[in-house]
């Protein structure tokens, strides 16, 4: 909803991502705050910060693959590691520009994504999700003993390189991950108000009455696969190269399940869902990372980090099953009104 006083007078405008002045005026601020953050965060703060752009990255991906399609998927981090390892091949054992290993290693997750979507064209529900837990099995499997990926000792992943410019501190890499991070926002903003968009929401819905309509729902269904594998491509590109190091063990299942409780927290169908989700979570994790306890009570604290992240979940799905978004746009309607909404 717009504030009062706000008229469109065409589709363009009413479908547009940023809506008045003010609007506008706080993005701009929220960027360059943003963008500043090296100079008055710590540098631990500061690496949290840059893998967490990653993980949006790959949870964007997921939201258009289970929130827009309705295609549930547990592999998305078997994917986010084959984004990874390919980009650390292509540019350590064959000089392949960094920027366009990103891009390939988008493409080869969409194009592994698709395989293993295949079976979404027969199967529903917890079914597919028990096809997607094999995709991943099966890809952690292949990754872990192929000479090429290192095997079980892992691949090296050099610093990023573009142009004359070598993106080897905390702050640069950050500021590169953030760059993605802004590209890759407004690409998924712009597929899920598309005519893809549509698509994936009319499947989702009722992919028989989206069948009646004219809407190849294969063809969609993979198409979904592929654009949600291809965002987790991206993000594990850029992760490799943060990290230095990939290990098959930096991909579990476990990543899987939590990219789809960061959508749920953070709100199904939305794309900043993903953004309140990711960043609740992460929080909550540093949070009891770093409590300020003994070594005795540290054994018990750290496991309680998936703990908070279950009860999160559990109470987001009773009380507001439309997330953290929701409630922010419930705020949104609420202070617009404004002392009329004590009345």
């Amino acid at each position: 909803m717009d504030p009062a006083g706000i008229y469109r007078t065409s589709y363009e405008a009413d479908m547009s991502i940023v809506r008045t002045k003010t609007q506008w005026g706080i993005l701009m601020g929220a960027l360059i705050l943003t963008i500043l953050t090296p100079f008055y965060l710590s540098p631990n703060i500061i690496n949290v910060m840059a893998l967490s752009c990653c993980v949006l990255i790959a949870t964007l991906g997921l939201q258009i693959l289970t929130g827009y399609a309705g295609q549930i998927s547990v592999g998305q981090a078997a994917v986010y590691g084959v984004g990874a390892y390919t980009s650390a091949i292509l540019v350590n054992d064959y000089n392949v520009p960094f920027l366009l290993s990103v891009v390939l290693s988008g493409l080869s997750a969409a194009v592994v994504g698709s395989i293993f979507g295949i079976p979404s064209l027969r199967l529903k529900g917890f079914y597919l999700v028990m096809a997607t837990l094999a995709g991943h099995a099966i890809i952690i499997y292949a990754v872990s003993h192929m000479n090429f990926t290192g095997g079980q000792v892992g691949h090296k992943a050099h610093y990023p390189v573009i142009g004359p410019w070598e993106f080897n501190t905390g702050p640069k890499l950050f500021w590169l991950n953030f760059t993605f991070l802004i590209i890759m926002t407004l690409l998924a903003k712009n597929i899920a108000r598309g005519r893809w968009g549509r698509a994936f929401i009319a499947v989702r819905d009722n992919d028989l009455a989206a069948n009646v309509m004219g809407i190849n729902v294969y063809l969609t269904k993979i198409l979904a696969f592929a654009v949600g594998c291809f965002f987790a491509g991206i993000g594990g590109a850029l992760c490799a190269h943060l990290v230095g190091l990939i290990h098959p063990t930096q991909f579990p299942l476990m990543d899987g399940i939590w990219y789809l409780g960061y959508i749920i927290v953070g709100g199904l169908s939305s794309i900043t869902g993903c953004y309140f989700g990711v960043i609740f979570f992460t929080a909550i994790k540093q949070i009891l990372t770093h409590l300020p306890v003994s070594m005795q009570m540290a054994q018990y604290v750290l496991p309680m980090t998936d703990v908070a992240f279950g009860i999160v979940i559990i109470l987001v799905l009773i009380f507001d099953p439309r997330g953290l978004y929701h409630r922010w746009e419930l705020f949104k309607a609420y202070y617009r009104i404004w002392p009329l909404a004590y009345r």
